[in-house]
Parts: C-alpha cells; structure tokens; sequence
C-alpha cells in the first residue's frame, strides 16, 4: 500500500472518529441542557415533587440526614391506578413519604402536600404553601434532567415574593443524565421533557 493510499486511510478514520465524538458531545449536551441546579444549602424546608418517588425521595432523605432541612414536604396528588391492584391507593405525595420512611426519615418530621398534578401547580402550591407558613429559604428536588422546567416557572415567581429557592438534582437511577440515549428510560424521559419545556415557554 503507497504513502498516499495510507495517509488517505489514515485522515478517513480521523474524520470519522472525530464525527462520532463530536456526535456524542452534542448528545451530551441535549441531555445537560435540561439541568439547572443549585448547590444544597441549609434551608427551612425540602420540597420533593411527584413523579419519581424513589430516586427523588432518598435523595430528600440524604439531604435530610445532612441536617440541611428540618421538615420535608411531598408534593402530588395523582393516584397511579396500577397501586390499586395491590393496597390501598395512595397518591404520590404518599408514596414519596413511604420512600423516605424507609431511609429512616422520621415520620414526624414529613408532610403529605396532596395536590398538584403538574410541575406548573405544584410549583404554584409549594408558594402558596411558603407564605402561609412563613417559609423562605426552601430546597425542591427532583430529577435531574425536570430542573430547567422547574426554574423556569419557580424562581421568578419565588423572587418576587421574597423566597429564596435552590433547586436540586436527583440524579436518575437507571441512566446518567449524560448519556441518556444509552437508556429507554433516558431516551423517553429528555424526549418529553423537551416537549413539555416547548409548551411552558410558549405558555407561560
């Protein structure tokens, strides 16, 4: 094989790798883009939102055991139909307390928030709830890649009324929200988030 054969070979296959991992950033890059978390920080209160019980529950409970927060708060009202097969229903609020009872949570210091059934209600709740109670420094947390859509319903409307929000990140159990594409669940999860994230900005 000549030089010029071998250099051509050669350049090919340096293109081609370049391609692949350009193409692997910027699949990176769509999942990291829906992230927009805080560090956790000491606060009156953690917030967990429904709709990922498990991972964003423990999660709540390991901030809990840092002494980070003295009170947890679990938001959602929706009843997942298939529990009803099995026990009683409860909605999600419920089954996130449960998660948190079993990471040693004490029971006495969670609170069942049961309504919302939207990140844009339960948003709207946790407010209403704050200034009721006289809340201001909270922490809310759900999964990861759901931040981007929290923060921007969240933390405009919690500035005004002078309630300092730090939203943290679950990370996902099945798949790191880098690579995402490696995962159905990923996959399914950043395709809907990026749809729903379309609607909020068009309405709200």
């Amino acid at each position: 094989m000549n030089r010029k054969r071998l250099l051509t070979i050669g350049a090919a296959a340096i293109l081609g790798l370049a391609c692949i991992l350009s193409y692997r950033s910027m699949l990176e890059g769509v999942g990291t883009a829906l992230i927009d978390t805080d560090e956790p920080q000491p606060a009156q209160a953690i917030f967990v939102l429904a709709g990922g019980p498990v991972e964003r529950g423990n999660y709540a409970a390991q901030l809990y055991h840092r002494k980070l927060a003295p009170a947890i708060y679990c938001t959602g009202e929706i009843e997942p139909e298939i529990l009803s097969m099995f026990c009683d229903t409860l909605n999600e609020g419920e089954i996130t307390r449960e998660v948190l009872i079993r990471a040693n949570v004490p029971d006495s210091v969670i609170q069942v928030i049961p309504s919302g059934t939207s990140t844009l209600e339960e948003c709207y709740d946790i407010l209403r709830f704050c200034m009721q109670a006289g809340i201001r420094r909270i922490m809310v947390v759900s999964t990861a890649q759901h931040t981007r859509r929290i923060s921007l319903i969240l933390r405009p409307r919690a500035r005004r009324l002078g309630i300092t929000v730090r939203i943290v990140g679950a990370p996902p159990d099945s798949y790191l929200p880098q690579e995402w594409y490696k995962a159905e669940e990923g996959l399914l999860f950043v395709t809907n988030e990026y749809l729903k994230l379309a609607y909020y900005l068009y309405k709200y």
